[in-house]
């Protein structure tokens, strides 16, 4: 669990049962989020979940109902990303994803690109702990997320070249979600790329609907 994985982090309990005391690190989650009813499920690094197939290698982040870390499949041998959810949680990722990954008849091409920037999802399991059941799901890695991109510059900006792959992948992507019924309720920079170089065609530019689209310069 990486809000106790640094020297200057400390979690203790005192035997009157006060609560939880440590230093704060920005951008992890409490930790007595892993100590209620419905709370997170504790994962270390080099835990071989789902029968010794998925062996965790870091931590990716954190949500209001799950974690997520890399690992790798001692399967396929890929790296993969596990989502553990909270305790008793019934997300609805899975369904989401397998719905907008799943394979179309005669989808226009547009849409095909749309389609590859969603994560595939390759497998679904259930963790017992102590809080109760966990669900979890693994898909296929994508890059870093919008904001780490930006914040990873020195001047806060990028070359044309990459703005226009961020900006093409996120119209991309939207679009496809919202014509398939589903409307994406997070903040666009925690939204993870499929890749920085993606392959664009020439007509991006939509008017009335997202797959109605004239001849345009690639933005």
């Amino acid at each position: 669990m990486a809000s106790t994985s640094t020297s200057t982090s400390t979690s203790t309990k005192s035997a009157n049962s006060r609560p939880f005391e440590y230093h704060h690190i920005e951008g992890v989650e409490l930790i007595e989020a892993y100590h209620q009813p419905g709370g997170y499920r504790l994962v270390n690094i080099g835990d071989e979940l789902h029968e010794y197939r998925y062996r965790v290698l870091h931590k990716i982040g954190h949500g209001s109902y799950a974690t997520s870390w890399l690992a790798r499949d001692t399967f396929s041998r890929k790296l993969v990303a596990v989502k553990v959810g909270r305790a008793e949680s019934s997300p609805r990722e899975v369904e989401v994803l397998s719905a907008l990954t799943a394979q179309k008849h005669n989808p226009m091409p547009i849409e095909l690109l749309g389609r590859a920037i969603i994560p595939l999802v390759l497998d679904s399991f259930t963790i017992l702990g102590s809080s109760g059941s966990h669900p979890c799901y693994v898909t296929t890695l994508g890059t870093e997320d919008l904001l780490s991109i930006t914040d990873n510059t020195r001047t806060g900006m990028h070359n044309l070249d990459v703005s226009r792959a961020l900006a093409a992948q996120l119209v991309l992507a939207v679009a496809y979600i919202h014509s398939q019924g589903f409307v994406h309720g997070g903040k666009f920079e925690s939204i993870r790329l499929a890749s920085l170089k993606q392959n664009l065609p020439n007509q991006t530019f939509c008017r009335s609907s997202p797959w109605q689209c004239a001849s345009a310069t690639p933005i």
